[in-house]
């Protein structure tokens, strides 16, 4: 007999739901199936099974599961199972349960009843199989208080980790200004004769990666024992992405292998799957040096949070004009704030400083990349 068991799928929750059982109860399976499909705060994940034999599913699809939780058995045959079940009528299926019929909501209905933490028997009391955003709604009016909301499980995981960074990480925080006309410039032309859509983040994600080799530091990670994890030759680089479905920060990888093109391809992938709650955790995980993109129009500057045990996390704020006298004459000038909110367990201010002004140098020079 072999246990299911659900696996730490990230650093931050200690629980997921689970979604969908691929193969139905006493499923003839192979080693290395997909038995399971569970759903963290982040993303949704696949479990697999290391042996071959009988699936026996312990938990209901909907179900709450504990990081380390036994959810399901793989046995070696029926006749194991079946001893199995004689000598365990508790792990039998609930006879109370097999006949209920399936219970079907919109997508809508489903993220308001993630949001407001209902259970399967809640949305059953409502007595109907296809369950709409309208009937969730009525149902959070009868069962909550019409001054509280709760939190949805992606934004609990959020508070969980920026209320660690609070609690744990001695921050702080520097940033300077870039001039961009020169580099926005490039980039039309660039965009015109290779109808392409790259833009000022994009570019500034390629200098970043290219910083590592002199400042290894900023892409390092603190162990536990406050000693630093110097990272890998390849550099992989997160990058905040929202879209109005929950903030999630996916991870450009190898970014100094990339062109600015390149990276534009990635982000737009990355929106679409914000978009669609399709990230996997292989897609949100690994990150060195993680970017806060604030470039909404009027944004002059953001501190972003400290995504631990990263030991620092950079931020691009929105194109500004200034008027500035050039030999006499008045001309416009754009620029954009670049902050950095670092561990200062890991980076002191001159070294913060130093690593701003050379990422500033590399955004106000040509570079091949942005092509």
């Amino acid at each position: 007999m072999h246990e299911l068991v659900v696996p730490r799928l990230n650093g931050n929750d200690d629980t997921c739901r689970l979604t969908e059982w691929p193969h139905p109860d006493g499923s003839d399976i192979a080693e290395q199936d997909p038995v399971a499909v569970v759903e963290t705060s982040k993303a949704a994940s696949e479990i697999y099974s290391d042996a071959a034999g009988i699936l026996h599913a312990l938990v209901p699809v909907g179900a709450e599961c504990r990081i380390g939780q036994v959810i399901g058995y793989v046995f070696e045959d029926e006749p194991e199972r079946q001893a199995f079940l004689r000598a365990n009528p508790a792990h039998a299926a609930d006879p109370e349960r097999q006949d209920l019929p399936a219970l079907t909501l919109t997508a809508a209905a489903r993220r308001l009843s993630e949001q407001e933490n209902l259970t399967e028997d809640q949305l059953r009391s409502l007595g109907k199989r296809i369950v709409r955003e309208s009937d969730v709604e009525a149902l959070v009016r009868r069962s909550a208080p019409e001054d509280s909301t709760a939190l949805s499980p992606r934004q609990r995981a959020i508070a969980t980790v920026v209320s660690r960074t609070h609690r744990t990480v001695p921050d702080a925080f520097v940033a300077v200004k870039v001039y961009c006309d020169d580099l926005l410039e490039r980039l039309r032309a660039s965009n015109a004769a290779q109808q392409e859509a790259v833009g000022l983040p994009e570019a500034v994600i390629t200098r970043l990666a290219g910083l590592k080799p002199a400042f290894p530091v900023f892409f390092a990670r603190m162990a536990e024992d406050e000693r630093l994890l110097l990272p890998e030759d390849r550099t992989d680089i997160g990058v905040t992405v929202d879209v109005g479905t929950g903030l999630f920060v996916p991870v450009v990888r190898d970014a100094g292998a990339l062109s600015s093109s390149q990276v534009a391809d990635l982000l737009m992938e990355f929106r679409i799957k914000a978009l669609r709650e399709s990230f996997h955790e292989d897609d949100l995980s690994g990150g060195q040096l993680s970017v806060s993109l604030n470039t909404d129009p009027d944004v002059l500057v953001a501190v972003p949070i400290i995504l631990a045990p990263q030991v620092c996390m950079v931020s691009i704020a929105s194109v500004q004009t200034e008027i500035v006298l050039d030999e006499g004459r008045v001309s416009p000038r754009r620029h954009f704030t670049v902050g950095l909110a670092y561990d200062h367990r890991a980076i002191n201010g001159r070294e913060a400083v130093a690593f701003l002004t050379a990422l500033k140098s590399s955004v106000e020079q040509p570079q091949e990349s942005d092509r």
